[in-house]
């Protein structure tokens, strides 16, 4: 399989692939960060998250993080999600559920620029964050679109149900 070197270049090998095919696609991505300044948008003290596109069969979700922000832990709505890493370096913390729902820590992993990594609800729960002095920014793809994902209440030690929302889609701010 050819390089993906754009954002255009991956849309379009998106649009053209089956799911099964995307794997093949996210792992020759080297996509220029000059192609997301569209999708750059910024939150203050925590990350943004910015729909490139949305499909039904996938999305493309660019996620800005400033300094120290943090995901909660979370799941994918039991789809397919590759993290692909545009800029900078995030921490991944993975988890596992026992039968009494306590979590602990299965696996830790840096992202660093240019690398890929890989997340399915199957495979338990994860957060991200960015531990570095600089921003960072991921390009989440997955393989059908996340309306919402179980979130961990770390205070009540339970799972909620959170509806997600975008901070600007197709590069336009959101009132979100």
């Amino acid at each position: 399989m050819d390089k993906v070197k754009s954002l255009n270049g991956l849309i379009k090998a998106l649009k053209k692939a089956t799911p099964d095919e995307y794997v093949k696609i996210a792992k020759n991505m080297h996509i220029p960060l000059q192609d997301f300044e569209k999708y750059n948008h910024w939150q203050d003290k925590s990350y943004s998250r910015n729909c490139i596109l949305k499909t039904e069969e996938f999305e493309l979700i660019l996620i800005c993080w400033k300094k120290g922000a943090i995901t909660s832990i979370h799941g994918h709505d039991n789809q397919r999600c590759w993290i692909y890493q545009v800029d900078g370096e995030m921490n991944e913390t993975r988890y596992s559920e026992d039968d009494k729902g306590n979590l602990t820590t299965s696996n830790r992993l840096k992202i660093t620029t240019g690398k890929l990594c890989y997340m399915q609800d199957s495979m338990g729960y994860h957060k991200l964050e960015n531990l570095t002095e600089f921003n960072s920014i991921t390009l989440h793809l997955y393989a059908k679109p996340v309306s919402k994902c179980a979130v961990y209440n770390a205070k009540e030690e339970i799972f909620e149900e959170r509806i997600l929302t975008f901070d600007s889609i197709e590069g336009v701010l959101t009132n979100a």
